[in-house]
This record gives structure tokens, C-alpha cells and sequence, in this order.
């Protein structure tokens, strides 16, 4: 196993509830800006594998949020699906201004769960249920993109 892997994986399953959202984010952030530099290279096929990492760690999101009756698991929601459908279009069209919007909002996300998880870290902060809950008690989720 090499080096990098296993520290990941070791991070990974030491990791709060709030840490692992924020991981998620940051793999999703990577994903988004590798689409971004292969559409501009000379192999773009690597662009559609790309935006497909992508679109799988924003439903690993959706899944992850828990109770529907939460007022913010329901907006987050809300932000994860504007997101994948913005995703699913533009891995249809090759619009790379879509993937840039995309990455100005997971930018924010990030910044929001690195100081929740600093928060949660030091005590002085808990988690709604919602956003604690397992992917097992997730409900189906329905997906009405456009593309």
C-alpha cells in the first residue's frame, strides 16, 4: 500500500461525522478542477471521468444528510442537487462555466464545514441528527436534472 493511500485511508475511518463531509468536499473540489485542467488538455477524455468522480461524491453527499424534515438537511439538499444537475449538464455540454460555478460553491462549503469541524473538534459545537445520520438511514433519493 503506498504512503499516501494509507495515510488518507487512516484519516478516513478516524474521522468525525463533520471531518468526512469536509473530505468529501475536498475530493469533490479536486475532482472538479481536474475536469477543468483535462478540458484543456490534449487528452478531454479524461474530463468526463473526472465529472463522473464528481457526480458519485455529490450524491455520497445527498445520501448522507439524513431526515427530510430538517430544515437544514433540507437546505443542503437543496445545494447538493442544484449542484449535481449543474454537474450532469455540463458533462453533457463541455461548459466549463458550469464546472467553475460549481467550484466558487464548494469553495464556500468547504470554508463552512472546515470551521464546523474546528467547532466540533474543540467541543463547542454539536451536529443537527440530520447531518450525523448514516447513508443507511438516508431517504431515496429522486434526481429531476434537466440534462
Amino acid at each position: 500500500m503506498n504512503a499516501p493511500f494509507a495515510y488518507l485511508q487512516a484519516e478516513v475511518m478516524a474521522a468525525s461525522p463533520p471531518k468526512l463531509r469536509l473530505l468529501l468536499i475536498e475530493a469533490a473540489l479536486r475532482l472538479a478542477r481536474q475536469s477543468l485542467a483535462a478540458a484543456e488538455s490534449p487528452q478531454p477524455d479524461a474530463a468526463p471521468r473526472a465529472l463522473r468522480g464528481l457526480k458519485k461524491i455529490l450524491r455520497q453527499l445527498l445520501v448522507s444528510l439524513g431526515r427530510e424534515d430538517d430544515p437544514t438537511a433540507r437546505n443542503l439538499r437543496g445545494v447538493y442537487m442544484r449542484l449535481y444537475c449543474t454537474v450532469a449538464e455540463a458533462a453533457l455540454t463541455a461548459d466549463t462555466q458550469q464546472i467553475n460555478q460549481v467550484i466558487k460553491v464548494l469553495q464556500v462549503e468547504r470554508e463552512t464545514w472546515r470551521t464546523l469541524t474546528e467547532r466540533y473538534v474543540a467541543g463547542a459545537q454539536s451536529l443537527p441528527p440530520s447531518l450525523s445520520a448514516s447513508s443507511e438511514a438516508a431517504p431515496a433519493l429522486t434526481f429531476h436534472c434537466l440534462a
